[in-house]
Formats: structure tokens, C-alpha cells, sequence
């Protein structure tokens, strides 16, 4: 029974095993016809160089019908399924008639009122589903509904029976089943659960690819399960100095992806780094910059992890993809070993412009992370001379889009509407730097607010006040911390947020940390307002202590 799910489920999800793998032959006439099972695509030799929401099987070889409308007038006039599914053997079928044979079958069996078992577990079915997915077919196909109902009742049927049976599973079954998801980019959580809590029960030998796979598979899904990730952090850690340095880069970041930081497991990873710097490529060392920038991890053997980065690539700035030298360059902000080289060479006017005028999603995001460097320069390398980014380049607010206000935003806002009030505080600042507070206020000597508007305010793109502010006057800035901006199972900050937090603190703010694992707990508006006004009083007198 186990076998045979499998052996569906593959099928489904366009993933081979050793169950399915095997070559039919069938005389269509006077012709002999060749039908293969997809190849099995393994997913420890994928490069993860690449995103991975680009991963996909390989498109099949299409050849164009002769005649369209024939073929059409086929589909049309079929009058039993077998006869629909029939021809996918005797005709080459391109992505828009498989969706129409699809819908089809879907109404065939509906107004025949017909079992849908055997269809949904007929090979020739699981070829059209695939040729739906590869090859993408018109959008009025592809948004079909009842296409998208024959896809998930494909689906369920087999995720039902996998629940009932991941406990018969072996590790392979269940690395097969859970890169097949990956692959279709289907997120059955009761599914995932299922599968890692039976992989973890089980005391198996794992294999490093199988490893490698899961942590890759479960990346792809968001899909977060604390004692797999231990698992596969204890079980990589000693094998980490025979790994090649391919596997290295792909477990560095699908764990950052993840956010997950596992501090042995990356330490031998930043060792194995150093002992073997000369075999990784450029493109290779910078991904692995980008996973520890992600989590801000920092190595014991930073020195001599630095050097062999800097020392790899330094003469080899200049062949990395553009978009990959501003990660790199952002990612050493991160972690505060950018260069004045480094600096120059993505704020040089002739490489800038190229990202200071896209208007993509892209585009604005890069935009972003070139004024956070721009930030760095300015407030972390004391004696850099430029270039710099002109001032007009440093507006934030159209490149955050539109944003869902968060229940942490909300309350935050109104307790502090109700201790400042609305002309002594603002709301929502985006800053020069790249980072926007929840709010602002201006306190002077005897820590009473003042109206901020009346004060100069040079971190902000377009000043409204003039004055300069008082003696003895601080600016104080409340910051909100939500669940994503710390490390999985952490109150650590992930690297991005603690750059934001250094940056905001070097242009002369007081911050006032809101984390939502202590905000969320205060259930009235007195304690809300007490756990501020606490806050603020311990930001003052730590800077009066210094």
C-alpha cells in the first residue's frame, strides 16, 4: 500500500523514484511509441546560486500540431475519457489543449457523474498535469477554476493517505515526498508534520544528501520544525570537513533562509571556509557572506575568516553579477567588514545609476540596500571621502510600498498618541538612512517633550523646523520589533535589523526598543503606557551614565 502511494505520488508531483522509473512500449497504429517517466532530478546537485523560487523540472520537447483546430475538434468530440487521455498518445499536445483536455475530464466526470480514481491515477493524466505546469499555458487556462479543482482533488486524496501511512515510510520516502512538495511548491503542513516527526522518531543513519535535501525542501516551504533542524545540525557537524564545498554553501543557505542559527554547525562551516577558501568560486564565498549577514552571525575565527574572504575576492569585485557585488557589499555592512574599496565601488556614480532608476519591486529594493550602504559609509568609516548617494536618492517611503498595519503598530501608536500627544511626537519617519521609526519625540534637559516640529530634524528628507535643539535635549526613537525580525526560537535580530538599530544609534538617537514578545503580554492601556514611559526613563539615564 505504502509502495504504491509513492509510486502516486511521484507521479503527481512529477518526481521519479526507483517504484515508477520505466519505459512502456505502445503500437498507436502502424507506429511505435516510446513513453518515458520524467528523470529523477536530484536535489543535492542543484546550485543554489540561483533563487530557488526559479527551480523547475525540465520542459518537455514540444512540437507543434499541424493543425490546431483539428486537434481542438478532437478534444471536443471525444466521447469517453479513455478516448481524451487516448490522445495524448496519438497527437503532440501543447500546454493550452492540455488544460482543455483537463477541463474536459473534469466536466466529464461531473455530468457523468463517473469515478475519479482511476483518472487521477492514470500516468497519462500526470503527463498532462506536468505539461500544464512546465510549459504554462495562456493565462485564461492557467486561471481556469476547474482546472485548479482537478488539481487540488489530484492532491488531497494522496495527502490523506500519506498522513495514514508516513509512520511505513523510510527516510528516502519520505526525501522524495517532501522534495516532490518543494518542487510544486505545495505547503501541506499536516503533511510536513507528519513526515518530520516519523523522520525524527526513526534512529536511521541519514545520508549528507538526504540531509541536505530536507533542509533544502523545508526551506523552499517556510516550513519551520525545531527537532529536524537539530537533527540535521547534529548529524552534519562532524561529517562538515569532508563535504564539498558545494554542499556547504547549499545547507549555509537554506539554514539562513530558514533562520535558523545553529552556532557549532556554523562555526565549523566559517573554519571550513578558512582551511578551504581556494576551492570555492567568487560567486560561492559571497553566498556564504550572505548567509551569515542574514543571521549576523559573527565567528570566533573572524580575523581569519575575514582575511580569506577579502583576500579570495578582492581582485574579483569586478566579475560578480551586479546584483550579487550590492548583497555582498550590503552583507559586509552587516557584519561591519566592508572597505572603503568595497564602499566605492557600489556608490560610484557609474554603477549606482543603473539601480537608482528602476522602478521595479526589484529596483526598489536594491535601491534600499544601496542606501543602507550609503548609511554605513556615512556613519561607520570614519574618514571615507565618498562617493555618496545625492541626498535626493534617500527617500523611503516609495520604496516600502504599501504595508499591512500590524496589531503591535496599532497599539503602539495610540499609547503613544495618549503619553506625548500629537504636535510633541511624529509617526512613521523615514529616515535618510534607510530605516523608518514608529515615532519620534524630542525631550529637552528635564526630559518634558517638546514640539518636535518646531526643531531641525536633518534626518529627514525634507526638514520642516529650523531651530537646533535646546542643551541638554535628546531625540528619542521607539523602534518595533516584530516576529520576524529575530532568528528562529531567538530574541536575537536577524543581521538587517541589527545594522538598523547600530545605524540609528550612531546619528544620535536614544532608542527605545519594543520587542513583541514583551509588548504583546501587556494586555492594558496602563501597562502599555508604564512599559513606555519606563523605557524611555532607562534610554535617558543610560545616556547620562556614559
Amino acid at each position: 500500500m505504502a509502495a504504491k502511494l509513492m509510486q502516486r505520488c511521484y507521479r503527481l508531483f512529477g518526481v521519479s523514484s526507483p517504484l515508477c522509473i520505466r519505459t512502456n512500449a505502445m503500437c498507436v497504429g502502424s507506429k511505435r511509441v516510446l513513453s518515458r517517466a520524467p528523470s529523477q532530478i536530484p536535489l543535492a546537485s542543484l546550485s543554489f546560486t540561483e533563487r530557488t523560487d526559479k527551480l523547475s523540472v525540465p520542459e518537455p520537447e514540444y512540437r507543434a500540431p499541424s493543425n490546431r483546430e483539428e486537434m481542438e475538434g478532437l478534444i471536443g468530440s471525444a466521447a469517453t475519457t479513455e478516448d481524451l487521455l487516448h490522445l495524448r498518445e496519438l497527437h503532440p499536445v501543447n500546454a493550452n489543449q492540455a488544460a482543455l483536455i483537463i477541463t474536459r475530464l473534469s466536466r466529464m466526470v461531473a455530468e457523468q457523474k463517473l469515478e475519479p480514481g482511476s483518472i487521477l491515477e492514470d500516468a497519462r493524466f500526470h503527463q498532462l498535469l506536468q505539461l500544464v505546469h512546465t510549459e504554462k499555458p495562456n493565462s485564461h487556462f492557467l486561471n481556469d477554476p476547474v482546472i485548479a479543482m482537478q488539481m487540488s482533488s489530484a492532491a488531497s486524496p494522496l495527502y490523506k493517505q500519506a498522513l495514514e501511512l508516513a509512520e511505513q515510510f523510510s527516510p528516502e520516502d519520505t526525501r522524495r515526498i517532501v522534495t516532490a512538495l518543494a518542487f510544486q511548491n505545495r505547503r501541506s503542513v499536516s503533511l510536513l508534520r507528519a513526515l518530520s516527526y516519523h523522520l525524527v522518531q526513526k534512529h536511521f543513519t541519514l545520508s549528507t544528501n538526504l540531509l541536505l535535501d530536507v533542509a533544502f525542501a523545508f526551506g523552499k516551504l517556510n516550513f519551520h520544525q525545531t527537532q529536524v533542524f537539530q537533527k540535521i545540525a547534529l548529524d552534519l557537524h562532524p561529517r562538515v570537513a569532508e563535504m564539498a564545498h558545494g554542499d556547504v554553501v547549499r545547507c549555509l543557505k537554506s539554514f539562513a533562509f530558514l533562520k535558523w542559527l545553529n552556532l557549532p554547525l556554523f562555526e565549523a562551516f566559517a573554519q571550513y571556509t578558512v582551511d578551504n577558501g581556494n576551492k570555492f568560486s567568487p560567486a560561492s564565498l559571497s553566498n556564504v557572506v550572505l548567509a551569515f549577514a542574514r543571521l549576523n552571525f559573527q565567528p570566533s575565527c573572524a580575523e581569519a575568516f575575514f582575511g580569506t574572504i577579502h583576500e579570495r575576492l578582492e581582485d574579483h569585485l569586478d566579475s560578480l553579477d551586479p546584483y550579487l557585488l550590492v548583497d555582498l557589499v550590503w552583507s559586509l555592512c552587516v557584519l561591519q567588514q566592508a572597505k572603503a574599496l568595497h564602499l566605492r565601488k557600489v556608490l560610484a556614480p557609474e554603477f549606482r545609476t543603473r539601480f537608482l532608476g528602476d522602478q521595479s519591486p526589484k529596483g526598489h529594493n536594491y535601491r534600499l540596500k544601496m542606501i543602507h550602504i550609503n548609511s554605513a559609509a556615512c556613519l561607520e568609516r570614519a574618514g571615507y571621502d565618498g562617493p555618496l548617494l545625492p541626498r535626493e536618492a534617500l527617500g523611503l517611503q516609495e520604496l516600502q510600498g504599501e504595508r499591512k498595519t500590524t496589531p503591535l503598530q496599532s497599539s503602539l501608536k495610540e499609547t503613544l498618541k495618549s503619553i506625548a500627544g500629537e504636535e510633541k511626537a511624529r509617526f512613521e519617519v523615514a529616515t535618510v538612512f534607510g530605516w523608518q521609526l514608529d515615532a519620534e519625540m524630542v525631550l529637552n534637559a528635564d526630559n518634558q517633550a517638546l514640539p518636535i516640529a518646531d526643531f531641525d530634524a536633518p534626518h529627514l528628507l525634507q526638514p520642516t523646523g529650523s531651530k537646533p535643539l535646546p542643551p541638554g535635549a535628546r531625540r528619542l526613537a521607539f523602534v518595533r520589533w516584530e516576529f520576524p525580525n529575530f532568528s528562529s526560537r531567538s530574541k536575537d535580530l536577524l543581521g538587517r535589523f541589527a545594522m538598523a538599530r547600530r545605524h540609528l544609534q550612531l546619528a544620535g538617537f536614544l532608542l527605545v526598543d519594543v520587542p513583541y514578545y514583551e509588548w504583546l503580554d501587556l494586555k492594558s492601556e496602563w501597562q502599555r503606557t508604564a512599559f513606555l514611559r519606563d523605557r524611555m526613563n532607562k534610554a535617558v539615564a543610560e545616556d547620562m551614565a556614559k
